[in-house]
């Protein structure tokens, strides 16, 4: 081979390896970009959790946090994840706001079809059907007893706990 025959060999070589290293360079950087990408609009909301398990008096700034994880849901035309209308409808309930609550449960209810039984539950429980256990103190008048779970069971005789089918009985043998 001459010196000449040598020469585009090597200048191919280093065509097919200079291109090579540009296509790495490039996937590389696509492969490290920091922009992340979710399903869901997820805002603050393990911040806001955190600090409302360290500090669970301070219900209006978790609150807050939520209400504004649905704004930029909206502004950003994302979903919010599963749970999130609901949990923010149970804080409005136990916030004696059941008007409001029932509201983002109907809202949980439309954005997850699989949470529909449930949130029909706590539709119910917030418009004040259905309801065994009051949800604070507020909400009973003195002079009107309201059963717990606790009363239901006694009045019933205890829980009630089935027979075991005779075929499973020993002393029949």
């Amino acid at each position: 081979m001459t010196l000449t025959g040598k020469r585009v060999v090597y200048t191919a070589m280093f065509k097919y390896i200079a291109s090579g290293a540009i296509v790495s360079a490039l996937l590389m950087t696509i492969g490290c970009s920091t922009t992340r990408t979710t399903k869901y609009e997820w805002g603050n909301y393990e911040t806001a959790l955190y600090q409302h398990y360290k500090s669970p008096t301070d219900l209006g700034e978790y609150m807050a946090v939520l209400k504004l994880v649905f704004d930029n849901a909206k502004q950003k035309n994302t979903k919010v994840p599963p749970g999130f209308y609901a949990e923010y409808g149970y804080l409005l309930l136990m916030n004696n706001r059941s008007d409001e609550a029932v509201h983002y449960f109907s809202l949980e209810r439309e954005a997850w079809p699989e949470a529909v039984s449930f949130m029909d539950k706590m539709i119910a429980v917030a418009r004040n059907e259905n309801r065994l256990l009051p949800l604070s103190s507020k909400d009973q008048n003195p002079s009107e007893k309201k059963s717990t779970q606790s009363d239901i069971i006694q009045e019933n005789n205890g829980p009630h706990i089935p027979e075991a089918p005779k075929s499973l009985n020993s002393d029949d043998e």
